[in-house]
């Protein structure tokens, strides 16, 4: 299963799975997308941890 930072620098390398992320994200799809792309972390998680413009929220 895939952490919430192995997904986001996947996602930063692939325009096409931007594009998919995108079209699934601020939809109930969200969740299935995350899981057809073997993320270990839901939709809850994801969106809790980043910020309005895109950046992920770290405990720095």
């Amino acid at each position: 299963m895939k952490t919430l930072e192995e997904f986001t620098k996947e996602l930063d390398g692939s325009e096409t799975l931007r594009k998919e992320f995108i079209a699934a994200k601020g939809s109930e799809a969200l969740g299935d997308f995350l899981k057809k792309n073997g993320c270990g972390f839901t939709a809850e998680d994801f969106l809790a941890s980043v910020r309005p413009e895109g950046e992920l929220v770290t405990s720095e």
